[in-house]
């Protein structure tokens, strides 16, 4: 079975916080993990699994700076609720917690109301097309 990783990138990159586990993707394609992933880096440069990594942050990070959203609610949407599983990926990746992030890129918002609305994958997609592209 041949995977078709312009279809699947443009949909990670679309639903970044619907994205399965990349053993539930290989279930979908008839892959195991193992092939899943060396067939996405033959033929894209990265681990299927690196790649959702990426498009989630630049995801989290988009809705940091662009909402007034509060941490928790934003780990509702990509974590189930666990912020404190979306805190610590945040900060491995960033070297910064969410709020300071926030702080520092331009989001002064206090981030008390939670009132700030999602980004919607019409507004995700632009920033993530360099990754579809690539």
């Amino acid at each position: 079975m041949s995977l078709d990783t312009s279809k699947l990138k443009t949909w990670v990159c679309e639903n970044p916080e619907k994205c399965p586990s990349v053993r539930a993707l290989g279930t979908q394609h008839g892959m195991s993990v193992h092939t899943l992933n060396k067939e996405f880096h033959r033929k894209k440069g990265v681990t299927l699994a690196k790649f959702i990594d990426d498009v989630r942050l630049e995801a989290v990070k988009q809705i940091l700076l662009t909402t007034d959203r509060l941490c928790f609610d934003i780990a509702c949407q990509f974590t189930k609720g666990r912020e404190d599983v979306l805190s610590r990926w945040f900060k491995l990746r960033t070297g910064m917690t969410m709020r300071e992030f926030r702080l520092k890129h331009g989001n002064h918002v206090s981030g008390s109301g939670g009132g700030g609305e999602s980004l919607s994958e019409h507004e995700l997609i632009p920033t993530l097309q360099t990754k579809i592209a690539n």
